[in-house]
């Protein structure tokens, strides 16, 4: 048995492995190399952080580390952790951050985060054995969007991008790793944005992946809610493959006016998450 970093797995290996591990997963998880390279770009992963257990030459668990910023400390993110079946059993992901925690602390990365299915009791135990914490509890929603009741008078079109300032006015709670800013900014061209526009300026956007139309982020001037815009922003969404079903992740538990929303949108909860973190 040998620990080490995936810099000298190819990125089949990393699709193989990643697939066995989440075959029969509480939610249906599938890679093929473009699709992973898309999740490593967004992520921001790197792969001599990232750690991988191989057994007889052959790698049969993994945690893959995106690395990003927060409050001006460098903060890692397990983007993904899984085991082969015929594995489990052998405390690889506890071998893998006894490998990994010491070494993104020599490289001044003391800050941690990841999310779980709360259903997930096995890796909750192995997180908290760790050190990680529950930060939150965030709810993942999936489904088709009900075509809206009422027109509204102002315009909705694709466009660039809006002054963060802007767009953090219109969020009721702050977005999990994979729905921030930078995520979406790091792999721009997979994204497609959509606002709606009065004279005054921008109302209400969304933002979401072309080839999966899972939203990453949304939001509505304050001022301009109940009026219809967000609606209309998700039925567009809806619109552009009708025969595919529009999901997004990690809307925050607390976010009571955000869930009644997207529930009356028509969409349903099809797992919740733990947000969890570590300091060193």
């Amino acid at each position: 048995m040998t620990v080490h970093s995936l810099t000298k797995n190819s990125i089949s290996d990393l699709v193989e492995v990643f697939n066995a591990s989440f075959e029969g997963y509480f939610v249906p998880i599938q890679f093929n190399e473009e699709t992973l390279l898309d999740k490593m770009k967004s992520d921001n992963i790197f792969l001599d952080y990232s750690v991988g257990v191989s057994i007889d030459n052959q790698l049969v668990a993994f945690i893959l580390i995106g690395i990003d910023s927060k409050n001006n400390q460098f903060l890692s993110y397990n983007a993904g952790t899984g085991v082969i079946p015929n594995y489990r059993g052998q405390h690889l992901p506890q071998k893998m951050y006894d490998y990994l925690l010491p070494l993104l602390n020599k490289n001044n990365i003391r800050n941690h985060q990841l999310e779980v299915i709360t259903e997930n009791h096995k890796a909750l135990q192995v997180y908290q054995n760790i050190g990680y914490q529950i930060s939150r509890k965030v709810t993942c929603f999936k489904g088709s969007i009900l075509p809206p009741k009422q027109t509204i008078p102002y315009k909705l079109f694709e466009f660039d991008f809006a002054p963060e300032t802007i767009i953090e006015s219109f969020w009721n709670h702050q977005p999990t790793y994979q729905n921030t800013l930078s995520s979406i900014n790091r792999n721009k061209n997979a994204h497609t944005f959509l606002g709606v526009f009065s004279e005054k300026g921008l109302l209400g956007y969304i933002i979401y992946v072309k080839s999966t139309h899972r939203i990453k982020q949304f939001g509505v001037d304050k001022n301009y809610r109940k009026s219809y815009i967000g609606h209309h922003l998700f039925y567009e969404v809806q619109q552009t493959n009708s025969s595919k079903e529009v999901s997004l992740i990690n809307c925050d538990a607390n976010d009571t006016e955000t869930i009644s929303f997207l529930h009356k949108l028509g969409l349903t909860i099809t797992v919740e998450q733990y947000e969890m973190t570590l300091q060193e």
